[in-house]
């Protein structure tokens, strides 16, 4: 039951409020108590007087004070922040504290992390947290995530299946599982990533594929081998790559088959994957890392880190130089229906102006505000070109404002839960007729793809919208790209 406490609570942590510190509970008044002592009680009190900032850094620094602090109360407050901070990294460093601290709830705090609408990078190390931890209760929780997604839209039946308001897709939520459960690796991790390869929806599967490469066991060698040769290309691209990582001679074999595909791109990233195979089989052994000694994470520690409780997984298929996730984040709203043949023309410009140097995957992420049967709609980001554009061409703006919070947030917390490669440089283009009823927010997000994925977030305005004009330069400022305009070409708006 708590593991699904946890998830209803998840569907909603991806909606922390811009980078603001977490709320914590006042400290007792009653110094003489035994509660708190006088030492005790200074040294948590500098700590929160740290805390309390919207500098994520000084942040940070205070978590790092509350981790030496040998108390339940400095153990509330890491618990707290871990939970509710508005920066990913901050969160990451309690809940790492508590892991040190051996707290009972580090585990599931992380587990909560690693599936939520945060950076993949945070994702990544908090699920690597969950696997030092070998937590059963985590686990279950993540596999529960997998197979059904975030929970919350089960509270809410009352509004229609088709009126989800506040509710991610759920979809989201399970291939975010699939990536967590191959950074645990386990036996049990494993057997649902197979089970996974099964399912309909092609996005599940190549989250699938991708994570049975990251847990790196023999194990799913059969399952990807079929994968392999799924009729999705994604999917098999992905088997294909985790083909590769994980070696063998029936592996081997499969890419060897995969390269004479008839589908051009699954043959090439075949015949990519099967080079690194061999590359890696002809490499000397390599020497395993020593595991990290007492006090190797700095400070005073309650007790040492322990050691992975599995081994490192393969390396990583290199990709080309230059190689890009394309993403298109696009207001949906009815405003647009005047400019969206421009819209359209600009998209499938941008998308078919492919790196010459490396590969590239195009998704998209539409949104709309409040009030209406989608907020956000996306397409997750694929190889397969002629996919996604047959999906594009059959999207049209439909949806009004209802002044009621910020879709464009939410829409870049979706491009965060997207399945980002660590080897691609994500490139947003963010397109909006309109500004966002939250900037601060909307600004967080950027900021965030930023600083963590290295993403370029460049914000697109309607040459004619000065206001927005002003928004998109602040969401570029913050994602590291420009704000630029295209002419508009529809008719006059209606007054």
């Amino acid at each position: 039951m708590r593991s699904l406490l946890f998830l209803l609570f998840c569907g909603s942590a991806a909606l922390a409020d811009a980078n603001l510190p977490a709320e914590l509970k006042p400290l007792p008044k009653d110094s003489l108590s035994e509660q708190l002592d006088a030492g005790v009680r200074s040294a948590m009190d500098a700590a929160r007087k740290k805390y309390v900032t919207r500098n994520e850094v000084d942040r940070e620094a205070a978590v790092a004070l509350l981790a030496v602090i040998l108390h339940p109360l400095a153990d509330d407050d890491l618990e707290r922040i871990a939970a509710d901070d508005g920066w990913p990294l901050v969160r990451l460093r309690a809940a790492e504290a508590l892991a040190k601290r051996e707290n009972r709830k580090a585990p599931m705090l992380a587990a909560q992390l690693s599936v939520c609408g945060v950076p993949p990078a945070i994702r990544a190390q908090a699920a690597d947290l969950v696997a030092r931890s070998g937590n059963a209760e985590a686990e279950e929780f993540l596999v529960l995530v997998l197979k059904h997604g975030s929970l919350r839209s089960l509270k809410q039946k009352g509004l229609g299946f088709d009126r989800s308001y506040n509710d991610l897709a759920d979809l989201l939520y399970r291939t975010m599982g699939a990536t967590a459960l191959g950074r645990l690796g386990t036996a049990g991790a494993v057997k649902e990533l197979i089970a996974a390869l099964r399912e309909p929806p092609w996005e599940l599967r190549a989250a699938a594929a991708r994570a049975l490469g990251e847990a790196g066991s023999a194990e799913g060698v059969p399952a990807l081998v079929r994968a392999a040769k799924d009729a999705d290309m994604d999917v098999a691209i992905e088997a294909a790559l985790a083909l590769g990582r994980l070696g063998g001679a029936e592996a081997e074999a499969a890419l060897v088959a995969a390269a004479k595909d008839k589908r051009a791109l699954v043959a090439r990233m075949a015949a990519r994957a099967l080079q690194h195979l061999r590359d890696r089989a002809a490499a000397p052994a390599p020497v395993a890392p020593k595991p990290p000694g007492p006090g190797a994470g700095g400070g005073t520690e309650a007790v040492p880190d322990r050691p992975p409780t599995r081994a490192l997984p393969p390396p990583r298929i290199a990709s080309p130089e230059g190689s890009l996730d394309l993403l298109f984040v696009l207001d949906a709203t009815f405003s647009m229906a005047y400019e969206w043949p421009q819209v359209r023309s600009q998209v499938q410009s941008e998308i078919h102006r492919r790196p010459r140097d490396g590969d590239v995957r195009v998704g998209f992420v539409l949104f709309r505000d409040f009030d209406n049967q989608w907020v956000t709609k996306q397409h997750f980001l694929t190889w397969d070109l002629d996919k996604v554009e047959a999906w594009w061409l059959d999207q049209s703006p439909t949806g009004a404002n209802a002044f009621a919070g910020s879709a464009s947030d939410k829409a870049l917390t979706v491009a965060a839960m997207l399945n980002l490669r660590s080897d691609y440089r994500p490139w947003l283009h963010v397109m909006s007729d309109a500004p966002p009823n939250d900037l601060a927010m909307a600004r967080h997000r950027s900021r965030l793809l930023h600083v963590f994925e290295s993403a370029v977030v460049d914000g697109i305005y309607i040459d004619r919208d000065v206001e927005t004009r002003g928004f998109m330069t602040e969401i570029a400022e913050a994602g590291g790209g420009r704000a630029r305009a295209f002419r508009s070409g529809g008719a006059p708006h209606p007054k």
